[in-house]
This record gives C-alpha cells, sequence and structure tokens, in this order.
C-alpha cells in the first residue's frame, strides 16, 4: 500500500506546478511525510482511508493527468482491499441524498444537494463520479473502471445515494461520450452493476430463508 501511494503522490507532485496547485502541493508533501512514517503492518490491516482527501483533491485539479493518477490509485486500493470506506463521518452534502431522504422531496428536487452522513466509501464513490464530466477518453475509461471495482468488489458495501451516483456515472459517460469503446463499456459495466445488486438480493433473501 505505501508504495502504490507514494508512487502516485509523488508523480501527481511533480505535475502540480501551478500556483492553482499550491495546496495540493503542500498536502501531497505532507502525506508523503506521514506514508514513510506508517508502521510496518500486515497487508490485511494496511488501510488507506487516511488518504482520501488528498487523492479527491487531486482528482479536483482539473489536469487529465493528474485525474487519471488518483483514479487508476483508488481503484487499485478498493482492488486490494486497502481501502473499505467502513467509517460514518459527519453530516456533508452529496448529490442526490438517500432515497429515505429523497422519497418526500417533489418531482425536479430529487438531484438537490442534501446532508446526509456519509461514510468514507461514500465520499470514494462522490471523487471518482464527479470526474464524469470530464471530456478526456482516458479520465473516462478510468472513471468507469472505478466504478466497476466499487460496486463488484467483496470489501466493499455501496448503497443508497452512493450506488445511484455509479449508476448515473455510467448513464452519463454512455450518452455524453464521443469514443464509441467507452460508450459500449459504459453501457457493459452498467449492465454489470444491475446484475451485481440482483446477485447480492437473492444472496441475501437465501440467507433470510436459512436463518428462519
Amino acid at each position: 500500500m505505501e508504495s502504490l501511494l507514494a508512487r502516485t503522490f509523488e508523480k501527481i507532485r511533480k505535475e502540480a506546478r501551478q500556483r492553482v496547485h499550491r495546496e495540493l502541493r503542500a498536502r501531497l508533501d505532507d502525506d508523503l511525510e506521514a506514508i514513510r512514517s506508517l508502521p510496518l503492518l500486515d497487508p490485511s490491516e494496511q488501510r488507506a482511508d487516511a488518504f482520501v482527501k488528498t487523492l479527491s483533491l487531486c482528482a479536483e485539479s482539473k489536469k487529465a493527468t493528474m485525474v487519471i493518477t488518483a483514479l487508476d490509485c483508488v481503484q487499485k486500493l478498493v482492488a486490494q482491499g486497502y481501502l473499505r470506506g467502513v467509517a460514518i463521518n459527519a453530516a456533508e452534502t452529496m448529490e442526490g441524498g438517500t432515497p429515505a431522504a429523497s422519497n418526500g422531496a417533489e418531482e425536479g428536487e430529487a438531484d438537490a444537494k442534501i446532508e446526509v452522513k456519509m461514510t468514507t466509501m461514500d465520499h470514494v464513490v462522490d471523487l471518482v463520479c464527479r470526474c464524469k464530466d470530464a471530456t478526456q477518453d482516458e479520465v473516462q475509461l478510468q472513471v468507469i473502471k472505478a466504478v466497476l471495482t466499487v460496486t463488484s468488489t467483496n470489501t466493499v458495501e455501496v448503497h443508497e445515494a452512493a450506488l445511484m451516483s455509479c449508476v448515473r456515472a455510467c448513464y452519463h459517460i454512455h450518452i455524453a461520450s464521443k469514443n464509441q469503446v467507452n460508450r459500449s463499456t459504459a453501457k457493459a459495466v452498467l449492465a454489470q452493476i444491475v446484475n451485481i445488486v440482483f446477485q447480492r438480493m437473492e444472496a441475501h433473501d437465501l440467507r433470510a430463508i436459512v436463518s428462519v
């Protein structure tokens, strides 16, 4: 985990040369120092949750190469089990909110920003899906890969507003992308997400029947 984070932050640090990236450079320097000071742990005990904020700032940089590097790191951290994000954070705003919160909303208000309690994984999904509007083919493809990983990996649970954000991201890329490969890939991943959700629902129902 440490080597992956260090390589990612060092690469982004070299690309963050503009004045607008001054805060990001300082954050990267602090996190690189923190990574070097991490205690030696068994891989199964290593967690990257503390570095989500920095990855989010990298994704918000709007510089394609930095965004791609950050999204690639997020996807690998989730896939390798280093980023599970089960901790609950303070109430913050998230696009769409939760189904329970939006049930009473009037038509046209479902996408309004409302305050919800977000887990660290909700923040991860949010930072990935906010990149869906990028016009660069490479960024779009990295978003699709990250979305597939967070929705299909067994060590991660994505529900409610976060799951809907993943669905919206795939749908948006399928509709808006000018790259046929990305459009087809987004459509295939969207279908796969739906299948995964139904498979998990059926598995849950089966466990409920067995436990009765």
